[in-house]
């Protein structure tokens, strides 16, 4: 017999209390005082037997109640056979293992293996395990053993031989999604899909409520076992929205090197007075738990270390700046010395020569500045350090003449000759960008058919609208014309008024064309800006002016940033100095081109799956005919961060900690339930409760019959 509420048995004890009391000895109810005592000294009786039961039929029926109102009160039950044991649901365990670039960091990844090893042995048969890396993304290597095809000794060792082939890479850390990737991983039982078709809801998962047969339901728990360094610089932003799901615990496995000094460096954009000094700035960044504050900085050529090394002291949690001297044309990076971390102790770059570039204008000047076109053009501040933009009002030899790589972009404002059509088609052909501004009434019909037989498209105009003025409309934000503009503080075009334009309307030849795209439109719904690309290059047509007279765009700040979008639409020539591994240099892919890689590899850039082989720091060449262009990579800041979140940092995100051996309780409630279902079936306590009513009535009919009191004789001297 077990009990629902075995503390209630302890009742059983108070059966002690009718015994106790049955023994107690009654005295008389009534004294009678005799005259011949009074001056006697009143002695105890003395007990010449033990004491006695004298009653046992009324003893043993309190005693029978007490009995049977505690078994009432502690719920007893008998367990069936079947029912006696409950077995253990096999647990969901991923672990993930962190490859980022920090985890190069001395002997982390060793203890990252052997942290696995030991999650592996704490493992039961039936539980199902997966193992997934990340770094900036998360990867699935083995997956849950649903069908039981292997055995659990099985599972655990493709899990170990797959941990064993991986190595750290030199990717950033983003923490946040790949916690989150795993905890969909564990609820939904497969890799999550954003085509995956579920009736699953985040907030099912953020309350348990699994609508996957093959979840929870089949599962006693599930658990993330991370293995990481834990740095401060892995990302976990994306966790701040994310409802975690509840029935998902992680287990924290956090690596610590055998040295906590980390210092980084890396070079500051040069200013115009670092060029007229002929210098550069390096800074410097120390961790707050370094031990160490004393380094040396070298300029560095091929692995070699060049003249002018400095010393430079950088406390502890703090940051440096220190000025060189620049360095010869062959350096390629900057070194750190005295460090006792030397995954990021090295940044590359590339000192690019400055390129001149000109930029044409075909079209009218006029005295009224508010009316001339090339007036506002040729005051916009388009050079750079790697590029000198000039402006220069073209003739019919420059127009036949005009080179992509000199000229990236040609302005027209009036029609052409015949006979600098075909070379203005090839000029856009090698990857030039022509600018059509429709700002003229009198000759836009001519210029739309210039557009139209570059562009082998069909547009047509019609009468213009009368009212007072229009606005931009519809831009295209995700358009390269529009991509620097696209964030909310640079993104209000409500201030640039229209008065003039001119209104286009396209025909069904044009609207089956997906490559002509209308990236501006006017609050009238008629085009503003339209591109159209053509072989390597572009042709970009305005039906508007930038010039007072017919619209507020060169009075504004929009102007600068949409002409230099033109010029580096497909520009290669201004690759930037340095990116960070993880980010596209914006080459251009090519079935032509190549690159080569540090090592001195060379390898294709045709795809975007090409830029997975920019996996490493340095220095890159990129070639496509003839074009050779050099870039470096480094890695990322945030790689450095290597101090390690403080627990504190998930628990603030309702992430429910655990380790792996804590006992999931999952078998203690199933045990509960089955427990109250039996008990609740057979009802033992209502019979206990009758069986006590009815000797309280049978003790009560007992007790009120009179008893005789047999005394004894009281003893006296």
């Amino acid at each position: 017999m077990s009990f629902l509420a075995p503390l209630y048995a302890l009742g059983i004890l108070a059966i002690a209390g009718p015994i106790i009391l049955h023994l107690i000895r009654r005295q008389p109810n009534e004294n009678l005082p005799f005259s011949s005592l009074l001056f006697l000294n009143p002695t105890p009786p003395r007990l010449t037997k033990r004491s006695r039961i004298n009653d046992w039929l009324l003893l043993i029926l309190r005693a029978m109640v007490i009995l049977a109102m505690a078994l009432a009160f502690a719920r007893p039950y008998l367990r069936d056979s079947e029912k006696k044991t409950v077995t253990e649901p096999g647990r969901r365990v991923v672990i993930m293992v962190d490859t980022s670039a920090s985890m190069n960091r001395q002997d982390l990844w060793q203890g990252a293996l052997s942290a696995i090893e030991e999650t592996l042995q704490q493992l039961q048969p039936q539980d199902e395990v997966a193992l997934l890396s990340f770094d900036e993304t998360p990867t699935l290597h083995v997956d849950f053993n649903h069908e039981s095809r292997l055995q659990a000794a099985q599972q655990q060792q493709l899990i170990l031989n797959a941990a064993k082939s991986l190595q750290p890479t030199a990717r950033r850390t983003e923490l946040g999604d790949a916690l989150q990737f795993a905890a969909e991983f564990s609820v939904n039982g497969s890799e999550p899909s954003e085509t995956d078709d579920t009736d699953m809801t985040i907030g099912d998962i953020a309350t348990g409520n699994d609508t996957n047969p093959s979840s929870t339901s089949e599962q006693g728990s599930m658990q993330i076992v991370l293995i990481s360094d834990m740095q401060t610089g892995g990302n976990l932003r994306s966790l701040q929205s994310y409802p975690w799901p509840k029935s998902v615990s992680v287990n924290l496995k956090s690596l610590q090197s055998s040295s906590a000094s980390n210092a980084t460096v890396s070079i500051m954009p040069s200013s115009d007075e670092d060029q007229r000094k002929e210098q550069r700035r390096l800074r410097v960044e120390n961790a707050n738990t370094s031990a160490k504050a004393d380094f040396r900085l070298s300029w560095v050529a091929n692995e070699k270390i060049l003249p002018g090394s400095q010393n430079i002291q950088v406390p502890a949690g703090q940051t440096r700046v220190i000025s060189m001297p620049q360095p010869s044309q062959d350096c390629t990076g900057v070194r750190l010395e005295g460090d006792d971390e030397r995954f990021d102790n090295e940044f590359f770059f590339v000192q690019h020569e400055k390129t001149k570039h000109q930029i044409l204008f075909w079209g009218p000047t006029a005295e009224d500045r508010r009316r001339d076109l090339f007036y506002y053009l040729e005051r916009l501040p388009l050079s750079s350090q790697t590029r000198e933009i000039s402006f220069k009002l073209a003739d019919k030899k420059m127009l036949s003449r005009a080179d992509p790589q000199l000229h990236p972009l040609i302005v027209l404002a009036q029609p052409i000759n015949e006979s600098a059509f075909n070379p203005l088609r090839d000029y856009v052909d090698q990857g030039g960008t022509i600018l059509c501004v429709l700002d003229d009434p009198a000759i836009s019909g001519v210029m739309i058919d210039l557009v139209n037989r570059l562009t082998n498209s069909a547009w047509t105009s019609e009468p213009e609208s009368t009212t007072d003025y229009v606005m931009l409309s519809n831009l295209a934000y995700d358009h390269p014309l529009f991509a620097n503009l696209s964030d909310p503080k640079f993104n209000d075009f409500s201030k640039i008024k229209i008065w003039n334009h001119r209104s286009l309307l396209p025909t069904s030849t044009i609207t089956s064309d997906t490559t002509t795209k209308i990236v501006a439109s006017l609050d009238n719904s008629s085009p503003a800006i339209i591109q159209n690309p053509r072989g390597q290059g572009q042709v970009i047509a305005m039906t508007f002016g930038w010039q007072p007279s017919q619209s507020q765009l060169a009075l504004s700040s929009k102007f600068l940033p949409l002409i230099d979008a033109m010029l580096t639409f497909q520009d290669t020539g201004n690759v930037a100095s340095s990116v960070f591994i993880g980010e596209s240099p914006l080459l251009p892919f090519s079935k032509t081109a190549t690159l080569t890689l540090p090592n001195g590899e060379t390898t294709t850039y045709q795809t975007k799956q090409d830029l997975e082989s920019i996996d490493t720091p340095g220095v890159y060449e990129y070639s496509n005919d003839g074009v050779t262009k050099k870039f470096a990579v480094n890695l990322s800041r945030q790689e450095s961060q290597t101090t390690p979140h403080a627990i504190e940092d998930f628990e603030s995100l309702e992430i429910h900690l655990a380790s792996l051996s804590a006992k999931s309780g999952l078998v203690e409630r199933q045990r509960q339930i089955k427990d109250r279902e039996l008990e609740q079936r057979q009802s033992i306590w209502q019979w206990a409760l009758l069986a006590a009513l009815i000797l309280i009535s049978v003790e009560t009919l007992l007790s009120a019959k009179p008893r005789t009191v047999t005394t004894l004789d009281t003893q006296t001297t």
